[in-house]
């Protein structure tokens, strides 16, 4: 007998799933007034609704549990990525036109880039032993499932027009602003839970 909502399930699969769809406007000024547009028409959206539905009916309640912890450490994987994809164009396009300080931002960005990289590895590696061990009944599916919410975020990603701004005092703010993005970054990743694997960076 289940003793959770199917309907309660059904919803944070589709909230995870439209936010990870959503994940690369956390720059708001980065983002145009038409991207709500382009992630509502994204055409991923009935295939990720429908199977959101297979899913929250077929779960028990261990499963539905599961399901919540790894697909807020694949959401958050998700969005960690295309910040530091973002970033990166960011840097490459500061060099460019500053070259006074190219180097400054180069070696920084080096160093904050290798440090999330390597956390983001033990947390790639954390979820694909969340999705190999029998927490699920049917783990093909889940996992086709979290495979299609990442077409859609990608999708919406190669949708948006980007416009970096790359004046001296933005690339400033920017090269200043690694000491606590890595920080904040680090010990969110360093904490992700999954289903009973340990995520801690040594």
């Amino acid at each position: 007998m289940r003793l959770f909502s199917t309907a309660f399930v059904a919803a944070i699969l589709l909230c995870g799933s439209f936010s990870a769809m959503a994940q690369d406007t956390i720059k708001a000024e980065d983002v145009p007034k038409n991207a709500e547009v382009m992630i509502l028409d994204n055409p991923y959206k009935e295939q990720i609704r429908t199977q959101a539905e297979k899913l929250a009916n077929s779960f028990d309640e261990a499963e539905a549990q599961n399901f919540i912890l790894l697909n807020q450490g694949f959401g958050f994987i998700r969005s960690i990525t295309i910040a530091k994809d973002s970033v990166a164009d960011a840097v490459k396009a500061c060099r460019k036109n500053n070259p006074e300080m190219a180097d400054d931002i180069k070696d920084r960005f080096k160093t904050w880039d290798d440090e999330i990289d390597s956390a983001l590895k033990i947390q790639r590696k954390n979820y694909k032993e969340a999705l190999d061990k029998p927490h699920f009944n049917n783990p093909k599916d889940v996992k086709s499932y979290l495979d299609l919410v990442d077409k859609a975020a990608k999708h919406a990603e190669d949708n948006i027009d980007k416009r970096i701004v790359t004046d001296k005092v933005a690339c400033e703010k920017l090269l200043n602003s690694m000491d606590e993005t890595q920080s904040v970054i680090l010990q969110s990743l360093n904490t992700l839970q999954w289903p009973q694997v340990s995520s801690e960076a040594e």
